[in-house]
């Protein structure tokens, strides 16, 4: 089927235009009058085309360059190598403009983890998440949760009364966080009250190491071989023993959970009464994962494994950007970049998710062991679980 060039330009948002749309030079060039601006092409081929506002905005928004310095070819077959370009190029415009980096205007890696922003926590932080405001620090050893307030990096308050708290879910208003003992413990946080003791809300099967979210229910991943199934709105519980010998993280991708299996080297899709859905056998332990709208990035030491959640096929395996030298701790999306924190060799590894091209590693200095990271669609949050401190990456 041949793709007429001309329809295909998709509309991204006049941004840009009135300064963009002055002649060039001596040039010969098209003119087109667009919401009421006149605007100017370097095209000789498009005056008078019932697209042209739709060809100059994807000029001006940088999704094409035309077949020549000066012709469009509205009325060419487009390639499918072509397709492939002008859809790649979309995609990345609308991640890179669309992102609340974009908005502050942001625009930079940090090349120096070590010298960012550090807020001391509590004792041995390990989780991190965010409520799009504020970083919500799980403290293992200390027993509490600290809450971080992102625009300055100072701490607002601590929550106490937990027992080994390894990690945390923010939902419906609330922070809910699991304690890593025999039985599991569940509790919850109410961020509109004081800060005090954190609620206890049920018991769990036996040392839970991650949770994930429907809406409805929370599943936790309980290493000691379990899965148990909290009923939010009820309180009601259920705990399935069958067929999970050592599960690690879990997370809900919209649609289904994922859990990795340690002791069989699997990740599972399962569904909410733990039936199993679906296992991918990898050749190394995984330990870690995160979803980014499309894959499941599942890390291991060495490497990471993308899976298309939709199916539980592995598209791609990427290697090396730090990953084959230490042990891992977690990985956390920010709309447009992947990053891992790798604490035996004190790193972090940067990915951008779209084309899984390596951004490089950064030190977070020695000694300092990053373990937890989340984002908050500007920054990248990283617990330094020597020292006690917050990492603003």
């Amino acid at each position: 089927m041949k793709i007429n060039r001309k329809k295909i330009v998709s509309s991204v948002g006049m941004v840009a235009l009135i300064a963009l749309s002055t002649t060039f030079g001596s040039l010969r060039a098209d003119n087109g009058m667009c919401n009421g601006i006149s605007l100017t092409l370097p095209f000789t081929d498009v005056a008078g085309n019932i697209f042209f506002c739709q060809i100059a905005e994807a000029y001006f928004s940088g999704l094409t360059n035309g077949t020549s310095a000066t012709s469009y070819s509205p009325t060419a077959p487009v390639s499918r190598e072509q397709m492939a370009a002008f859809i790649t190029r979309t995609l990345d415009q609308s991640l890179k403009r669309g992102s609340r980096r974009a908005v502050l205007g942001q625009w930079w890696t940090q090349q120096f983890a070590g010298s960012s922003t550090l807020t001391v926590v509590g004792n041995e932080p390990q989780a991190v998440q965010s409520d799009g405001e504020c970083l919500w620090v799980v403290n293992r050893l200390s027993g509490t949760v600290t809450r971080v307030r992102a625009s300055d990096s100072k701490v607002i308050e601590t929550w106490t009364g937990m027992t080994n708290p390894v990690d945390l879910l923010v939902a419906n208003g609330r922070i809910y966080v699991i304690g890593k003992t025999a039985p599991g413990k569940l509790y919850s946080i109410d961020p509109s009250k004081p800060a005090g003791n954190a609620v206890f809300l049920t018991d769990l099967g036996d040392l839970p190491v991650g949770l994930a979210y429907d809406g409805e229910r929370i599943l936790t991943a309980n290493e000691g071989g379990s899965i148990t199934n909290y009923h939010v709105p009820s309180g009601s519980k259920i705990t399935y023993t069958n067929n999970f010998p050592q599960p690690g993280a879990i997370l809900y991708d919209g649609s289904d959970f994922w859990v990795i299996d340690r002791g069989l080297g699997t990740l599972r899709k399962i569904n909410v009464s733990g039936q199993i859905l679906q296992d991918i056998f990898f050749d190394s332990a995984i330990l870690t994962m995160t979803f980014d709208g499309t894959n499941i990035w599942a890390v291991s030491p060495a490497a990471a494994h993308v899976i298309r959640a939709a199916t539980g096929t592995r598209v791609a395996t990427v290697t090396g950007n730090g990953l084959n030298t230490g042990t891992v701790g977690e990985v956390a999306f920010d709309g447009e970049r992947i990053l891992i924190t790798i604490w035996g060799t004190n790193t972090l590894s940067l990915w951008r998710a779209a084309d899984l091209a390596p951004l490089g590693t950064f030190s977070t200095g020695a000694g300092t062991f990053p373990t937890g990271v989340c984002s908050d669609g500007i920054n990248f949050w990283v617990t330094l679980s020597t020292g006690d401190k917050l990492l603003r990456f």
